[in-house]
């Protein structure tokens, strides 16, 4: 009986909170200067708002909406909410009266399911942290965990967020199963999206592409999107064809041809026009994105940079003009970008304003290694030499 519980429970608690609420509201809330029809999106959020009763996340969101009148029906469902509320409690009480720890659990989650589809995070948050108290197993302590992490991703709770992660990594050490430990490094890639961490998140997505289940959280989809993008942006061209450009997984949903593939194509095979043309119509899609979205401006300047240093690292020097014409650019534009990275020290050449020429100054990189090998190994002989006058004194 228990144990048929305990699945319920967790299967239930896997299905919350609906995601395409959050990703109307973000369509929503855009900048004015992205092509978006709001139309399009205002009365399907309204109307999963009332089918869920929705009370509470109508109540935060409805001043970002532009609704100034209240709405009669949405309004109502604030006494259904407390009856049901009321109702919950009663089930609670009796399980308290009737049952063992695992069934009082099952009826304090089932209370917390109810505030997390409601959209009441406040209240959300306290009933699964009393149901914790109340599990007992790994496992079952992890699901709780990630429905609540889930509940600071669909509020866009950061700290609620980092201190449930630091907690899951610690429980998944105590014996979490394989599924929620490749679940986990899903919850974890997208926090670390989100504070611009793009490398440990990439890492984090390529190597969950075989093996992704963490579906209640993003698409296999957005799993494509976030691996081909970050990648982009933080691995090298290694990484590129064998992770990305090689994966099953990634050419099964942006096929040859899409915008996606091709942006990732493009730049390993130095088409820096085409290349160019890919980022504007992939931004349109990760401006859209209700995680990566609020990146997006960051994501277009980091992905034109590894582009310019491909295509300059073969030349000690080359004109403004042959490199815009190579990106299709103005002149201009290519050397306010320029001068912009040399002077965050993130491109290593030189302006010759006069002559139109820009001078690379990147060391080779076999010239470097030599020259840090040598560095290291004068440290051990030193090292070396001490721990041998130790050693007769």
């Amino acid at each position: 009986m228990s144990s048929r519980n305990d699945s319920a429970t967790t299967t239930t608690l896997k299905s919350l909170p609906n995601f395409e609420i959050e990703k109307l509201r973000h369509l929503l809330t855009v900048h004015d200067d992205v092509e978006v029809d709001r139309s399009k999106f205002r009365e399907p959020l309204l109307q999963l708002i009332k089918q869920n009763h929705m009370y509470p996340y109508y109540e935060k969101i409805k001043s970002k909406l532009g609704i100034i009148e209240d709405d009669p029906e949405i309004e109502s469902f604030m006494e259904l909410n407390k009856k049901a509320i009321e109702e919950f409690d009663e089930k609670i009480e009796f399980a308290e009266k009737n049952f063992g720890t695992s069934e009082i659990k099952d009826a304090i989650v089932d209370k917390g399911n109810f505030y997390f589809k409601i959209g009441d995070e406040e209240n959300t948050v306290k009933v699964y942290e009393l149901a914790l108290e109340k599990t007992v197993g790994v496992n079952s302590k992890l699901e709780i965990v990630l429905a609540i992490m889930r509940a600071a991703f669909f509020f866009n709770d950061v700290p609620l967020l980092v201190k449930y992660m630091e907690i899951a990594k610690q429980d998944i050490e105590k014996g979490g199963d394989w599924e929620l430990r490749n679940r986990l490094h899903i919850y974890e890639a997208v926090q670390l999206m989100l504070c611009r961490k793009f490398k440990e998140a990439a890492e984090l997505f390529l190597d969950s592409l075989s093996t992704f289940t963490a579906t209640e959280l993003i698409s296999l989809e957005e799993l494509v999107l976030y691996s081909v993008t970050l990648s982009l942006v933080t691995m090298d061209r290694t990484v590129i064809k064998k992770k990305v450009l090689g994966s099953s997984e990634v050419s099964q949903v942006a096929p040859p041809g899409s915008s996606l593939y091709q942006l990732i194509s493009e730049f390993y095979n130095g088409n820096y026009k085409n290349y160019m043309r890919h980022l504007v119509e992939v931004s349109k899609i990760i401006v859209k994105d209700r995680y990566l979205g609020r990146h997006c401006r960051y994501f277009i300047r980091q992905a034109r940079l590894p582009a310019y240093r491909q295509f300059l690292r073969p030349y000690k020097s080359v004109t403004l003009k042959n490199m815009a014409d190579a990106f299709q650019v103005s002149i201009e534009f290519i050397e306010e970008e320029l001068v912009s990275y040399i002077s965050g020290m993130r491109l290593d050449c030189k302006i010759d304003k006069v002559n139109g020429i820009i001078e690379n100054s990147v060391v080779d990189e076999r010239n470097n290694n030599y020259v840090q090998t040598i560095k290291q190994g004068d440290l051990l002989i030193n090292r070396i030499q001490k721990l041998s006058r130790i050693i007769d004194m």
